[in-house]
């Protein structure tokens, strides 16, 4: 067997999908629809030797192999989504056959239509939260040292070390039930407006480009009309002086990856 079915994404059928976006994975594959009932899967061909056998493991692990091919899987996700509701795949999701794919689409096809109903209207976004460490040690340094009623610079040089070194023991105590609270906090708010809320895991040692950590990592389904209230909940806790030092990012919208459900597949 020289090819197999590059499986892109479960969408509705009927006149919403009928322009699919381009090509496959790389130019030249062509991307079709293989029908089934309701559905259609957004599928292409690809050479099987590109994904299994000698030399598939290398190519897998070689980034400016893999980026331009994942993107474009992304890319094609992405379009759909502008046309119907989509179930999407996993990068990589191969087939040796039509009938394996439609056997899928059979023995998933309850779950696929009610998630596919699920998420009309609604789209993923991701939300995550940094935290500047030093700042936060500094605002609660701070804060601390207003509660104590403390003014440290009539102290002498000896006893203002040993005091600020107290105070900073003490800071560093309190900071992950601080965070662990906000977080909490925003969880809450988040889950009072979205559909769905799926906890993602925050990476230790996972930082930005600003070095500010990483400490919470949701994805929420969200109906599209609400969309407005995400931003302004984002905006009030990063304008919020009671969270300074943590900051709220968003990014999407994406296909709904993070909420699809487990499908049963045969061997492929």
């Amino acid at each position: 067997m020289s090819e197999a079915y590059y499986f892109f994404c479960f969408a509705k059928s009927g006149p919403a999908p009928d322009g699919e976006p381009g090509f496959g994975l790389v130019e030249g594959q062509k991307l079709f629809r293989i029908p089934f009932r309701e559905l259609v899967m957004v599928v292409s061909k690809v050479p099987l030797e590109d994904f299994a056998g000698p030399g598939a493991e290398e190519r897998l692990n070689n980034v400016e192999w893999v980026t331009p091919r994942a993107l474009r899987h992304g890319q094609v996700v992405q379009e759909m989504c502008a046309l119907s509701p989509v179930l999407p795949a996993r990068f990589g999701t191969l087939f040796s056959s039509e009938q394996k794919l439609i056997s899928l689409a059979e023995s998933n096809y309850d779950s696929i239509i009610e998630f596919l109903e699920l998420i009309r209207d609604k789209d993923e976004w991701a939300i995550r939260v940094y935290l500047d460490r030093d700042r936060l040690k500094a605002t609660l340094f701070q804060k601390r040292i207003d509660i104590l009623d403390i003014d440290l610079s009539s102290l002498s040089p000896g006893v203002r070390y040993f005091r600020e070194k107290q105070i900073q023991a003490e800071v560093e105590k309190d900071i992950s039930s601080w965070v662990n609270e906000k977080i909490q906090k925003v969880a809450t708010s988040l889950d009072s407006i979205s559909s769905q809320l799926q906890a993602r895991k925050a990476h230790k040692n996972a930082f930005d480009e600003n070095n500010k950590e990483l400490v919470a990592n949701w994805a929420v389904l969200l109906n599209k009309s609400d969309f407005q209230k995400l931003q302004e909940l984002v905006f009030a806790t990063n304008s919020n002086s009671d969270c300074d030092g943590l900051e709220l990012t968003i990014s999407g919208p994406w296909p709904p990856y993070s909420f699809a459900p487990p499908l049963e597949m045969e061997n492929w």
